[in-house]
């Protein structure tokens, strides 16, 4: 049975497939030595300019945070936000490291601390740039 992807192109845009996701340990291990890091108390973001490449994100939720039912319940809250904000995220690699408490607190207040971590990104990024073209 072939399922006319043309039709249903809400799905298509909010698809969010393996070819987004960071899977790898070597490419954790990569972002993490040379990413540019944003803290919250309540995660960690890292972040890498990718060019040529699609966009990447990556999300490590220890055992620390909880059991197993929590840390789907917020890798699922992560992919939903980068599912629904791929224009936002697009031209970098993304990581977040969850701290624990992160499961207390609803999904809005996740997106809006994740948006603020984002454009805190961003510009780091910007700033970075510029200092190296000024040398």
């Amino acid at each position: 049975m072939d399922i006319d992807t043309t039709q249903n192109s809400t799905l298509n845009d909010y698809s969010y497939g393996k070819e987004y996701r960071l899977l790898k340990r070597g490419s954790f291990q990569y972002l993490a030595r040379k990413a540019m890091k944003v803290h919250h108390e309540r995660m960690t973001l890292q972040s890498l300019h990718c060019t040529g490449s699609l966009a990447k994100s990556g999300f490590t939720v220890s055992k620390k945070v909880g059991k197993a039912p929590v840390r789907q319940l917020i890798k699922r809250r992560l992919r939903h936000f980068f599912r629904h904000h791929k224009e936002e995220t697009d031209g970098y690699h993304w990581v977040v490291i969850v701290k624990p408490g992160l499961d207390q607190i609803p999904y809005h207040d996740l997106a809006e601390i994740l948006q603020r971590l984002i454009v805190e990104s961003k510009k780091r990024h910007t700033r970075r740039k510029q200092t190296r073209r000024r040398t």
